[in-house]
């Protein structure tokens, strides 16, 4: 439960998620760096893009911005005190900037560390500062605080479905045949496999077979951002082929 009233989390809510988010941390650019920041585009900022602290970051980024369950995403939301202990075992309050908050469909808020193995190796007191601030955002703010390492970003297929999934996100310079190809997509009888789609139109669809030779390739790229889109659904726990069954989403 969270400590602000309704009133001030929506407002929290809707500036960490909105055009006027000043992030909380930023590289300092021409500076050394223990990590590798990069700037991450995605069309789920109001700003177009965001800051990835370290690769680790940046795949998960991936991840969120393909994930139709994922409307926004906020990097290094706010800079948030709590309550700590030092080596002594004297409570102290300390600073901390969560790497990303992300805001599902179903209006929950998620922050997120990523802390890769090794480090949380080499740092003794890792499992203590993790519990202390899942306590503090479930009470300051009634959001879940979990830290994402390898074992979970870079787990496979998921993180190469990501990747191939991102290839084909949708974007101004994308081809103005495609969302006639979507729809002839969303136009047939499903489930079935990517591949019976594809040999479908790309051979008897008119707006499709007109595409020649690439026909096939723009069919496939509708697919892929129909799953992005969450208009259709594959099963993820599988590597995404052209053998992948798709079926339509919940909201067709």
């Amino acid at each position: 439960m969270s400590e602000l009233s309704s009133h001030q989390l929506a407002a929290l809510e809707d500036y960490i998620f909105g055009p006027n988010h000043v992030p909380a941390w930023e590289p300092k650019i021409g500076a050394w760096n223990p990590t590798i920041p990069t700037i991450f585009p995605t069309a789920k900022n109001p700003q177009r893009s965001v800051y990835a602290r370290l690769p680790l970051m940046r795949q998960a980024l991936m991840q969120f911005d393909v994930d139709p369950q994922v409307v926004s995403i906020s990097a290094f939301p706010l800079s948030t005190e709590y309550w700590s202990t030092t080596s002594e075992g004297e409570p102290v309050k300390r600073t901390h900037v969560a790497d990303v908050a992300i805001l599902l469909r179903d209006t929950r808020v998620i922050c997120i560390d990523y802390v890769p193995v090794g480090i949380q190796k080499d740092t003794p007191w890792h499992e203590a500062k993790t519990a202390q601030l899942e306590a503090h955002y479930e009470e300051e703010f009634g959001w879940p605080y979990v830290v994402h390492d390898e074992r979970r970003v870079l787990a496979q297929p998921m993180a190469a479905n990501a990747s191939l999934l991102w290839r084909y996100m949708p974007c101004a310079a994308d081809h103005a045949a495609l969302p006639a190809v979507r729809r002839a997509v969303m136009g047939l009888v499903l489930p079935t496999t990517i591949a019976a789609i594809t040999e479908g139109l790309a051979s008897g669809h008119p707006e499709v077979t007109k595409l020649g030779m690439e026909a096939s390739a723009f069919v496939f790229t509708a697919v892929m951002q129909l799953i992005i889109a969450g208009r259709l659904v594959v099963d993820l726990s599988l590597p995404i082929t052209t053998a992948s069954t798709v079926m339509k989403g919940a909201s067709e």
